[in-house]
């Protein structure tokens, strides 16, 4: 017993000091600076998984982001990353995504998506990159209705608040496109877009014969990334999203069945265009299958299990 409590003493001591020789750091989220992001080594995480045991895993697969919705529940539970006296937790970064479920999944103007996004990016500090929707040509409520200039005006007054707020947050615009969204893309460039964000993100899952009757799927990342970078200047591009199934429980493209032969072939591609900020999807799988939306996405398990996958891609930094 004697020696329980000589243990719990120095736990405590220990973490006494480190909170009194480092109070600034502590808890607080080093600013970064957008045109010094390089080699991002994320994965999209469920609201179902936040745990401290996650931070665990996140750090021992050497993965340094996480992308969320933005939320109460998700930014409030994703604070035990950084109330931990262990640096490891803290060099771990959040994208977050402001999006339907930031708006509780109701119907929105502009203004209240104005008021909600300052509530965000001054509540919630600990947050490093906010993306402005989640697939906006797919994902629609409210004031966000699938139009270019809808969306423009939403990200315009994103990017206007949240750098008034603090500029060194990240703003990531467009929400994740894909090669048939370009046409959405130039539209919301043509209104100026470009200036109120720091960076594009892309979304990149296999289909097969989706362009030009082209039946590999590198060829068309390669043409999709081709054609982004004719209309976007110098903005970078993040992978906020890409990944396969584990297993082939149906006959949908993406069902390779071999995410670690998948990752192998697309870090060299994204790096071959200077693209080092990807995020895979997803850290774990679905309870249920529901394809392709739902099922064995992960690099693990439901219940925890690490596959293959996760190792590949731990070493593919």
């Amino acid at each position: 017993m004697k020696i329980k409590l000589i243990i719990i003493a120095i736990i405590i001591i220990t973490f006494l000091v480190v909170y009194i020789y480092q109070p600034q750091n502590m808890f607080e989220v080093t600013p970064i600076n957008p045109g010094e992001i390089t080699n991002i080594h994320g994965v999209n995480i469920g609201t179902d998984k936040l745990s401290p045991d996650v931070m665990l895993e996140l750090t021992f697969g050497n993965i340094n982001w996480v992308r969320l919705d933005a939320t109460n529940y998700t930014l409030q539970n994703m604070n035990f990353g950084y109330n931990y006296p262990y640096a490891g937790f803290r060099n771990i970064k959040i994208l977050a995504i402001l999006d339907y479920a930031t708006m509780n999944y109701q119907s929105f103007t502009l203004s209240q998506w104005n008021s909600t996004v300052k509530y965000f990016a001054e509540t919630y500090t600990n947050v490093s990159a906010w993306e402005i929707w989640n697939e906006p040509t797919t994902h629609f409520l409210g004031f966000q209705d699938g139009s270019p200039y809808h969306y423009y005006l939403m990200l315009k007054s994103a990017y206007e608040i949240i750098k008034s707020i603090n500029p060194n947050y990240i703003v990531v615009g467009f929400g994740g496109l894909y090669y048939s969204d370009l046409s959405f893309a130039k539209a919301v460039i043509s209104y100026g877009g470009l200036n109120y964000c720091d960076a594009i993100s892309l979304h990149f899952y296999p289909q097969f014969g989706s362009i030009g009757g082209f039946t590999m799927y590198t060829q068309e990342y390669k043409y999709t990334i081709n054609s982004y970078a004719q209309i976007i200047g110098n903005k970078p591009i993040w992978v906020t999203e890409t990944g396969i199934m584990s297993s082939n429980v149906t006959d949908y493209a993406e069902n390779l069945g071999n995410q670690t032969q998948y990752i192998n072939t697309i870090i060299p591609l994204f790096k071959s265009f200077d693209i080092t900020n990807i995020f895979w999807y997803d850290l774990y799988d679905s309870q249920f299958c529901i394809p392709p939306v739902a099922g064995p996405w992960g690099l693990m398990t439901y219940n925890g299990t690490l596959k293959p996958s996760y190792y590949a891609w731990k070493n593919a930094v």
